[in-house]
């Protein structure tokens, strides 16, 4: 299946100088420092599909700071030399994209599942993924009266999205808008195309969050191999297909090499290894032995759907770790819709910057960036509320920083410690700085170029600072749009008291006022109900004893102290014990100070007002059975 070369291909042949040179000079020392990148798919003379990385000239990137080196990494002492994450039931049963351009999807959702399962969020039973919910909406994303800006960036490309292929660019560029990860019971993938036209509200379905991608140097076994162990497989493109598939009809088995550079055709799933898989194996011989255990999703017709590619396979590209989580946040700040293959570039370093408009009472909760697909860099991400100055993101409250050392194209979720309240209306910053103090930096951003899309950005909403000031991108650039930075809120959400409540039939008393649950004459569990998306747990059922009320993200909302009459000492019992300690109370060892609201209420047992003689007397009596105390009072605090 095609990876998605859109009319990318021989974009270089169109590509006009995507910056004026209007504050260059504020950016870096000398004015010809400034230049841009692009990540660009071309047919080659054999109609094979090439992947590389161009300057505004059209000149392929080589330099030094090139993270990804031509000798490789086999030093993997901690790793087996042989691995098979099934055997940890880390892996899905491979599916089938039946003939579609969709193998991106397949492969990304795959890794996303094994992430979830490793993890220990699912496990291979009860996590099936949407393939086609990612598909479609990777190229239907455009809403023509939208306020969001990120739904007024849209493809142009009108063609079939399950025909036109796709790769971890597009994938990645669709979750993190949060328009999927999705379930496939809610949008199963069909033998047709027309059995999958969703309709535009479905856009922002998700379940799920990627907060991490690392791109990863093929050339680095031993890293590849920990981030199978780590997380269950790792996403990749690979040519597949002949003159380099062997199939071995003896062991029942395909072997795969491609002994040319950088040709693509198809994603996969690696999900292990076997460093003794012989050179022998394969169509024309590896420069050794040793080959990853990789998971099609072209069904299980062909020896169960699994084959071994060669650790040296000269097509292996674009090797994903990927990790997510169970969704989280309730908002997604942002400007970027749709992929970013483009990027500006400067020496050293360079400070930018998005600035966002809280549309309600919110807590600012974390961010996110990307890094370009080139280069070693260090990132810090930052993050300014209340700002003063609607074009100025240093002009508000510094919250926190978050540090990250890149190597080539990543993208991280930065969760804060604190929580930061903003406020409807209010602007807030993400400020990040790249640098590489041994040459260039790349940051990913939107370009009015780009044949297949429309980016829509404006002015107060994207900015770099030229060492002195921010700069607007769109007074600095002709060009050049938004930053791909993203700020994730939680809704503050009014807690009314009103999320616990007797159940029916039942004589339990709820004090909102002074917090006290009392009236418990039976099982609490029984006793007590919550509204939808409420929860409560307890330690124990005694006087003193806590009761906490829990929302829908398991935080805490509310607690009661739990009152059982009689029962002085906290141990759900009434009996002698409990009359000492109201003895103690009655010469005057104890006061309603030193014991508390609730142990004071609970020594009155006999409901009279005082605690005296006569209370004493009915918990001694309750200790031989022959009384009871009446849970059923209604207490009140003077």
């Amino acid at each position: 299946m095609n990876t998605n070369v859109r009319t990318l291909v021989s974009i270089v042949l169109t590509l006009i100088l995507l910056f004026s040179m209007l504050s260059v000079s504020a950016i870096a020392a000398n004015p010809d420092d400034i230049d841009y990148a692009y990540v660009n798919y071309y047919k080659d003379d054999k109609n094979n599909i090439r992947r590389e990385i161009l300057d505004s000239k059209g000149r392929e990137i080589k330099d030094d700071t090139d993270c990804f080196t031509d000798s490789f990494n086999l030093d993997s002492s901690s790793a087996p030399a042989k691995w098979d994450s099934r055997n940890n039931g880390w892996v899905t049963p491979v599916k089938d994209q039946y003939g579609m351009g969709t193998c991106w999807a397949f492969a990304f959702c795959a890794a996303v599942e094994s992430s979830l399962i490793a993890q220990g969020y699912a496990n291979a039973d009860n996590i099936d993924l949407s393939e086609a919910h990612l598909a479609f909406f990777a190229n239907q994303n455009y809403v023509s009266n939208s306020s969001l800006p990120v739904q007024r960036d849209r493809y142009t490309d009108t063609s079939d999205p399950y025909q036109r292929g796709g790769n971890s660019y597009y994938a990645l560029a669709t979750v993190s808008r949060w328009s999927g990860l999705t379930t496939e019971t809610k949008f199963p993938y069909g033998y047709f195309q027309s059995q999958m036209q969703f309709d535009q509200k479905d856009m922002f379905e998700r379940d799920y969050d990627v907060v991490s991608i690392r791109e990863l140097n093929r050339n680095n076994i031993s890293d590849i191999k920990q981030s199978i162990m780590n997380y269950g497989a790792v996403e990749a493109s690979i040519y597949y297909g002949q003159p380099y598939l062997v199939r071995n009809t003896t062991d029942k088995t395909l072997y795969s090499f491609c002994n040319v550079e950088d040709i693509v055709n198809h994603s996969v799933t690696i999900v292990g290894w076997d460093d003794s898989i012989s050179v022998d194996k394969f169509a024309s011989a590896p420069q050794n032995n040793g080959a990853w255990l990789v998971k099609n999703s072209n069904g299980t017709g062909v020896y169960g759907g699994y084959f071994w590619l060669s650790y040296y396979d000269l097509s292996l590209s674009e090797i994903n770790e990927i990790i997510a989580r169970p969704a989280q946040y309730d908002n997604n700040y942002q400007y970027d819709g749709i992929e970013t293959v483009y990027s500006i570039s400067s020496n050293n370093r360079l400070t930018t910057a998005n600035i966002f408009t809280a549309q309600g009472d919110e807590i600012l909760k974390g961010c996110s960036f990307k890094t370009f697909a080139k280069g070693n860099c260090k990132v810090n991400i930052t993050a300014y509320i209340a700002l003063k100055d609607a074009n100025n993101p240093y002009s508000g409250t510094k919250c926190e920083t978050k540090t990250y050392s890149c190597q080539g194209g990543e993208f991280h979720v930065a969760d804060f410690d604190g929580e930061y309240k903003i406020h409807k209306g209010e602007r807030f910053a993400i400020v990040v700085t790249y640098s590489n103090s041994g040459g260039k930096v790349y940051v990913p951003v939107e370009n009015k170029l780009y044949k297949n899309a429309i980016y829509d950005f404006d002015k107060g909403q994207s900015f770099y600072f030229d060492g002195s000031a921010w700069v607007d991108n769109t007074v600095a650039f002709k060009n050049a749009g938004n930053y791909t930075f993203k700020a994730y809120t939680a809704n503050i959400k009014e807690y009314n008291n009103d999320a616990i409540f007797a159940a029916e039939t039942s004589s339990v008393i709820i004090d909102n006022q002074n917090k006290i649950i009392s009236g418990i004459d039976g099982n609490i569990n029984d006793l007590v109900s919550v509204k939808n998306g409420y929860s409560f747990n307890f330690d124990a059922v005694g006087t003193g004893k806590t009761l906490k009320v829990f929302n829908a993200k398991n935080e805490q909302v509310d607690s009661y102290t739990i009152l059982i009459y009689g029962d002085v000492n906290g141990d759900g019992l009434c009996d002698a014990q409990d009359a000492y300690i109201v003895d103690c109370i009655i010469n005057g060892l104890l006061t309603e100070e030193t014991v508390g609201n609730a142990v004071w209420l609970a020594a009155d047992c006999n409901h009279d007002g005082n605690v005296d003689y006569s209370d004493y007397l009915l918990l001694n009596s309750c200790g031989t059975l022959i009384k009871s105390v009446n849970q059923t009072f209604s207490f009140s605090l003077s």
